[in-house]
C-alpha cells in the first residue's frame, strides 16, 4: 500500500496485456572477478549500501574490504563494481602479489582493451597511454601522472584483490605494505582527487603514508547473518534439503562463513556423509578448542539486550565467528578432499600453487610424468650454431629476419624452425587433462574456469583461502606442485614466443615457485636474471624492490648477500644518493674480505672507485680501479678488466692525457667485442667520441656517439640514451644548430628527470645554460648554470662544480663584472687544479688572461696565456690555437722588450724562440667560444 498527497493514482492497469521484460544488462568486468549473476549474490545489503554511498562520495577514493578468507569479499567487490554500473568506468584488476610497475602494466592492459573494444585509432590518447603506462623503465610517478591528465574525466576503478599477501602483519594496528614504493603508489592513487577509484579485498586493514588512508573506507567483513545464510542455501542444493533447526545449526557451527558453507554442502551432495555425524564432528572439535557454544556468535551480532555495548557485542561476536570459521575449516576441507578421487585430488593440489589464472597445460605441468625431448646432437649444434650468428649479428647492430641473410639456404632455414618446433615441444608425457577431473572440481565451486576478454581459451582459478588450507593439509604434496610450477614457467621463457615484459613476468613466478618450494639457489639466479633486465630497462624502483625481497632470504653474510647489497648501492650511486652507495659497497666489501670473494671485493673496489671520480677525487678513484683491475687480472676476469681500462681511460681524459686515454678505452672496447657485451661497448664508443670532439674531430665524434646511441635504443638503456643525446646536443651547438643542440638537450633532460638521474639532470641544466648564453638570454642561463651547480653541490661533485663556477664567470665576464667573473675562475681553477683536471685548469687559466687583457694588465695577461699554452699544447687540445691568437694580440699592445720578459718568466729560452717563430707565422684564429 501506498500513501501520496493528491489524488488516487493507479499502480497499474490490471485490464491490460502482459507487456515484455527488459532484462537487466550484465556489465562487462575483467576475467578473474568474481560476478555473480543476477540475483545470485545474496544478503550484504547494508554493507552495499555503505559502500556504494562511500565510493561516490567525493571526499572518498575507495574503500578496504577486510575480514577472514572465504568471507566473501571478493565477490562484495564485485556486486559492489555492478550496482556502481557506469560510475567505475575503465576496471583495472590485479590479484594477489603486485607492485607499481605491475599495477601499471595492468592498467595499460586494460585501457588497451577498452580502446580496442571502442574502436579507437593508433594514436588515440588511449591508445598511445595504455603503451606509455607498460614501460618499465619510466617512471611510475610520471606514468601515473600522465594517466590521470589523459583520463582527467574517464573514471577508472583500481581493483586489488587478495592484498594480503602484499602485508606484514603487526602484533598491534595495521598491517604494513612490505613493498615502500608500493606504499607510496597507492597513496598517489588514493590521494587525487578526480573521477578514479581503489577498491581493496583483504585479510587484514592496512596502513598507507601520510593522510592517504583518511581518504578510504576500511569496512570489517564479517559472517552471514542466519537470513543471509538462509538465503545463500537457497542455491546450495545438500543444505537446501536440510530442516530450518539443521540449516541453523550449520550457520553457526561454521561460522556463517559462505565458502566453509560451500565445503559442507559439497559434502553433503557427494551423498557419503550424513548431517548430524558431520556437524557432531565439527563441534567436538570446536569443544576441543574451548568453543564450547558456537552459536553465541549469532546472538552477539544480531540480539540487542538492554544495557549491552552494542559495538562491543559485535566485535565479540565477529571475533567468535571467525574463531568458529578457523577451527572447522580445514576438518572440512580435508574430508571434502577425501572423497576426491587420486587424479582430481592431485590436480587441485598443483592447481591450488598458482597465483595466477592458469592455462590447462599449467594443470597438466601439475599431473604428468616429464617427458624430456629425445638427445639430437646433430640438432643441438644446428640451433647452438645459429644461436652464435643471430649474436655476431646484434652486436653488429644488424638484426635479421630472413636467417638467409646468414647464410643459411632456405632448406636449411625450414630444418631449423622444425628443430625449434621440435625443442618447443612441452616435455610432457600429455599435455590434457581429465574433463572429468575437472568437471568434478568445478561442480565442488573448487577449481573456477574463467575466460579473459582478449583470449578464448579457458584458465582456472583457485580460492586463494582453499589454497592456504590445502597448503596446511598438504605440507609435502604442495611443494612438489611449486617445483612443477616453477618447471612451467621456465619453460615459458625458454620457448613461449613473446614479448620481454611477459617473459619478465614469468620470470617472476618462477622465482616464486623455486622460494616457494624451498630451492634458494634457483630462486637468487632467477633474482639475478631479473634484476639485471630492469636495470637494462631503469626500472630502479622495481629493482630495488627485487634486490630488498632477495634479501630477506638471504643469510647475512653470503656470496650473494655481497651482490645484491653492491647492487643497491649502484642504484643509489644512479639516483645520486653517494652517502648510500658508499655504505653498501663499503658493507659488500666487508662480506667479501670475509668470504675471501675476490671476484666481489674487485667490483666493490670498482665502484668505490667510481664515486670517488663522481665526487672529483681523482687520486683515490684511480687508487680504487688499480685495486679492481690488479684482482681481475689474477682472476682472469676479462669483463671486469674491460670496466677497469674503461673507467682509467676517463680518469686519463679528465686529466688531460688524451693519448692513455684512448688506450684505455681501446682496451676496453676490444674485450667488450670479444665478449659480445653491446652495453660496454656502447660505453667505449661514447667516450672514444668524446675524445674525438676534444681533438676537433666533429665527424667521428657524431660517429661514435651514434653508435653508442643505437646499441642504447635497441637495449632499451635508457641512461646511455640521454648521455648521448647529450653530447650530440654540443655537437649541434657548436655547429651553431641551437634548435637541434636545444632539442636533444631537452632530450636527455626529461629521460634523467624521469630516471631520478641528478647528476645527468645537472649535466643537461649547464648544457641549456650554455645554449641560453649563446642567444644573449643572461638571466636564462644563470638560472641554469644555478641548476646545475646546487645539484653539483649537493652530490659533492666537484668537477660539475668547477664547470658551473666557469660558467657564472663567463656570464659575469660577458655583462662586465670584471671582480665576480674573476672570483668565479678562481674558483673553478682550485677544484682543477685539486683534481688534476689539466684540461679544466687551462680553460680558467686562459680565461683569466682575457681578463687580465681587459683590465690592461698586459703582462699577466701574457703570463696566463702562456701558461693555458704550455698545457694545451701538452695534452694536444685544439683550443691552443685561442692563446696563440691572444699572445699575437698582446704582443702587439706591449713593446717587444716587455712581452719578452714576460714570456721568458714561463717559458724556457727555447721554447721561447720556438712561440716567437709560432706567433710569427700564423694567422689570427677565430675566438674561442669560452666552452
Amino acid at each position: 500500500m501506498v500513501f501520496a498527497r493528491g489524488e488516487p493514482q493507479p499502480l497499474y492497469d490490471p485490464a491490460a496485456p502482459p507487456g515484455p521484460v527488459t532484462e537487466a544488462p550484465e556489465p562487462v568486468l575483467p576475467a578473474g572477478v568474481p560476478l555473480r549473476p543476477v540475483g545470485d549474490f545474496v544478503g550484504r545489503r547494508a554493507e552495499l549500501r555503505t559502500l556504494v554511498a562511500a565510493l561516490r562520495h567525493r571526499a572518498r577514493a575507495g574503500a578496504v574490504i577486510h575480514g577472514i578468507g572465504g568471507v566473501g569479499k571478493s565477490s562484495l567487490a564485485a556486486e559492489l563494481l555492478r550496482l556502481l554500473g557506469q560510475d567505475i568506468g575503465i576496471v583495472v584488476p590485479v590479484v594477489g602479489a603486485t607492485g607499481a610497475d605491475a599495477i601499471l602494466a595492468a592498467f595499460g592492459q586494460a585501457l588497451f582493451t577498452r580502446a580496442i573494444a571502442e574502436g579507437l585509432p593508433e594514436r588515440h590518447p588511449w591508445r598511445q597511454l595504455s603503451g606509455y603506462l607498460r614501460m618499465p623503465g619510466e617512471p611510475w610517478q610520471e606514468r601515473l601522472t600522465a594517466a590521470f591528465q589523459v583520463l582527467a574525466q574517464q573514471p577508472v576503478t583500481l581493483l586489488i584483490d587478495n592484498f594480503e599477501t602484499n602485508l606484514d602483519e603487526q602484533t598491534s594496528g595495521p598491517a604494513l605494505i612490505r613493498d615502500d614504493i608500493l606504499a607510496e603508489f597507492l597513496a598517489a592513487w588514493a590521494v587525487h582527487q578526480g573521477p578514479h577509484r581503489l577498491l581493496v579485498t583483504s585479510r587484514y586493514p592496512f596502513e598507507l603514508p601520510g593522510n592517504a588512508r583518511r581518504r578510504l573506507v576500511h569496512h570489517h567483513l564479517g559472517p552471514l547473518s542466519l537470513a543471509e545464510t538462509r538465503k545463500l542455501i537457497w542455491r546450495l542444493p545438500g543444505l537446501d534439503a536440510l530442516t530450518p533447526e539443521q540449516q541453523r545449526r550449520a550457520c553457526t557451527d561454521v561460522g556463517g562463513h559462505p565458502r566453509t558453507l560451500e565445503y559442507l554442502d559439497a559434502l553433503l551432495r557427494k551423498g557419503q556423509a550424513r548431517f548430524d555425524d558431520v556437524t557432531d564432528r565439527l563441534e567436538q572439535l570446536l569443544a576441543d578448542r574451548g568453543i564450547t557454544a558456537p552459536d553465541r556468535w549469532l546472538d552477539d551480532l544480531h540480539t540487542a539486550r538492554d544495557g549491552d555495548d552494542t559495538e562491543q557485542n559485535h566485535l565479540v561476536g565477529r571475533a567468535l565467528a571467525e574463531a568458529v570459521t578457523l577451527t572447522v575449516n580445514d576438518s572440512l576441507l580435508d574430508r571434502l578432499l577425501g572423497l576426491l578421487d587420486p587424479a582430481a585430488r592431485t590436480l587441485l593440489i598443483g592447481a591450488a600453487v598458482y597465483r595466477q589464472p592458469i592455462d590447462q597445460l599449467g594443470l597438466a605441468w601439475q599431473i604428468h610424468p616429464p617427458a624430456p625431448n629425445p638427445t639430437d646432437p646433430e640438432r643441438d649444434q644446428r640451433l647452438t650454431e645459429l644461436t652464435h650468428k643471430l649474436d655476431e649479428a646484434n652486436t653488429a647492430g644488424q638484426p635479421v629476419d630472413d636467417w638467409t641473410q646468414l647464410g643459411y639456404t632456405t632448406e636449411q632455414v625450414t630444418q631449423l624452425r622444425t628443430d625449434i618446433t621440435e625443442m618447443g615441444r612441452p616435455p610432457l608425457s600429455d599435455t590434457t587433462v581429465d574433463a572429468v577431473s575437472l568437471a568434478t572440481l568445478d561442480t565442488l565451486g573448487l577449481l573456477v574456469p574463467i575466460v579473459r576478454p582478449d583470449d578464448n581459451r579457458p584458465q582456472y582459478v583457485l580460492h586463494r583461502w582453499t589454497a592456504a588450507a590445502l597448503a596446511r593439509l598438504h605440507p609435502d604434496a604442495t611443494t612438489s606442485a611449486h617445483h612443477r610450477a616453477a618447471a612451467y614457467y621456465t619453460w615459458r621463457v625458454q620457448h613461449q614466443a613473446q614479448d620481454k615484459l611477459a617473459e619478465l613476468y614469468d620470470q617472476i613466478e618462477a622465482r616464486y615457485h623455486h622460494y616457494a618450494a624451498a630451492n634458494l639457489t634457483a630462486a637468487v639466479s632467477l633474482s639475478y636474471e631479473i634484476r639485471d633486465q630492469l636495470h637494462t630497462w631503469a626500472a630502479w624502483d622495481w629493482e630495488t624492490s627485487i634486490c630488498h625481497e632477495t634479501l630477506t632470504w638471504l643469510p647475512p653474510n653470503t656470496y650473494d648477500t655481497a651482490a645484491f647489497t653492491h647492487q643497491l648501492g649502484i642504484l643509489a650511486q644512479a639516483r645520486g644518493d653517494y652517502a648510500e652507495a658508499e655504505r653498501r659497497y663499503q658493507q659488500s666489501l666487508t662480506i667479501g674480505e670475509e668470504l675471501g670473494d675476490r671476484a666481489g671485493m674487485a667490483s666493490s673496489y670498482h665502484q668505490l672507485g667510481n664515486l670517488a671520480y663522481l665526487q672529483g677525487d681523482y687520486a683515490e678513484a684511480e687508487r680504487r680501479y688499480q685495486q679492481s683491475l690488479t684482482v681481475n687480472q689474477e682472476l682472469g676476469n676479462r669483463a671486469g678488466m674491460a670496466g677497469s681500462y674503461h673507467q682509467l681511460g676517463i680518469l686519463a681524459y679528465l686529466q688531460g692525457d688524451y693519448a692513455e686515454a684512448e688506450r684505455r678505452y681501446q682496451q676496453s672496447l676490444t674485450v667488450n667485442q670479444e665478449l659480445g657485451n653491446r652495453a660496454g661497448m656502447a660505453g667505449s664508443y661514447h667516450q672514444l667520441g668524446i675524445l674525438a670532439y676534444l681533438q676537433g674531430d666533429y665527424a667521428e665524434a657524431e660517429r661514435r656517439y651514434q653508435q653508442s646511441l643505437t646499441i642504447g635504443e635497441q637495449l632499451g638503456n635508457r641512461a646511455g640514451m640521454a648521455t648521448s643525446y647529450g653530447q650530440l646536443g654540443i655537437l649541434a651547438q657548436d655547429r651553431g644548430d641551437y634548435a637541434e643542440a636545444e632539442r636533444r638537450y631537452q632530450q636527455s633532460l626529461t629521460i634523467d628527470e624521469e630516471l631520478g638521474n641528478r647528476a645527468g639532470m645537472a649535466t643537461s641544466y649547464h648544457q641549456l645554460g650554455m645554449i641560453a648564453q649563446d642567444r644573449g638570454d643572461y638571466a636564462e642561463a644563470e638560472r641554469r648554470y644555478q641548476q646545475s651547480l646546487t645539484i653539483g653541490e649537493q652530490l659533492g661533485n666537484r668537477a660539475g662544480m668547477a664547470g658551473s663556477y666557469h660558467q657564472l664567470g663567463i656570464l659575469a665576464y660577458l655583462q662586465g663584472d670584471y671582480a665576480e667573473a674573476e672570483r668565479r675562475y678562481q674558483q673553478s681553477l682550485t677544484i682543477n687544479q685539486e683534481l688534476g683536471n689539466r684540461a679544466g685548469m687551462a680553460i680558467s687559466i686562459s680565461q683569466l688572461g682575457t681578463l687580465r687583457t681587459e683590465t690592461g694588465d698586459f703582462a699577466e695577461a701574457v703570463t696566463l696565456h702562456c701558461q693555458a699554452l704550455v698545457i694545451r699544447l701538452g695534452i694536444g687540445l685544439p683550443q691552443a690555437g685561442f692563446d696563440i691568437a691572444r699572445l699575437r694580440d698582446l704582443r702587439a699592445k706591449l713593446c717587444e722588450h716587455r712581452f719578452s720578459d714576460a714570456v721568458t718568466a714561463i717559458l724556457d729560452e727555447q721554447s721561447s724562440q720556438a712561440l716567437t717563430a709560432l706567433l710569427d707565422q700564423t694567422e689570427r684564429p677565430e675566438q674561442e667560444d669560452g666552452t
